[in-house]
This record gives structure tokens, sequence and C-alpha cells, in this order.
């Protein structure tokens, strides 16, 4: 069984060696893709920003992931002496799918904080 694999190996290089460099080709652009694509969009609102300071949700490890701060958490933070202004961030997550496919459109917003 194994000189038979061998054998077609052997005569079917070409079509191995191409099947191979399209495997290869294919993880690579799906590497990049997560390398650059998704994880360069997800701190854009972050990179983008003049905030010196920000303030999120206990252990959140993305800010796509983040959850909404507890009332009290602008007061805490207007208790800091260099704290000038205090803003939220509201983020909205859409679907993009046609009406007839989404089941539906999901909003998260954190509550707004007194200015």
């Amino acid at each position: 069984m194994v000189s038979l694999a061998r054998s077609s190996l052997v005569y079917d290089w070409r079509r191995y060696a191409s099947a191979v460099f399209a495997i290869t080709f294919a993880g690579l652009l799906a590497l990049v893709q997560l390398a650059l694509g998704l994880f360069g969009t997800v701190s854009v609102a972050i990179d983008q920003s003049d905030a010196d300071l920000w303030i999120g949700y206990p252990k959140t490890q993305s800010v796509d992931l983040g959850r909404p701060l507890p009332p009290g958490s602008a007061v805490n933070a207007w208790r800091h002496r260099s704290v000038h202004c205090v803003e939220p961030l509201t983020v909205a997550v859409g679907d993009l799918r046609p009406p007839r496919l989404r089941p539906s459109l999901k909003r998260r917003t954190p509550p707004r904080l007194p200015h």
C-alpha cells in the first residue's frame, strides 16, 4: 500500500506540489487576515482617541467584549484630581446580513456618565 502511494506521488508530483502550494498560500492569507485585519480594527477606537485614561470593566480582554460599567464609575473617575472630562464609549454591534437572514440587531450601550 505504501509503495502504491509513493509511486502515485512520484508520478503526479506536479499535482501534489500545486495542492501543497495552494493550501500553504490559503493558510498564509488566513494568518495575515487575522493578524492585520481583525486585530487591527478592534483597537481603532483607542488608537484614534486623545484620551489619557480609559476605565473599563474588570478583566476585560478586548474593547469589543467590554461590559457596561456600574453607575457609580463616573463618580469614582471624577474623584481623581487629574480628570477633567468623563465621556462614555458607546459600542454598537451590527449584522450585515439581509433582514430575512438576521435574527435581530444587537446594541450594547453603557449608561450615560454625568459631565
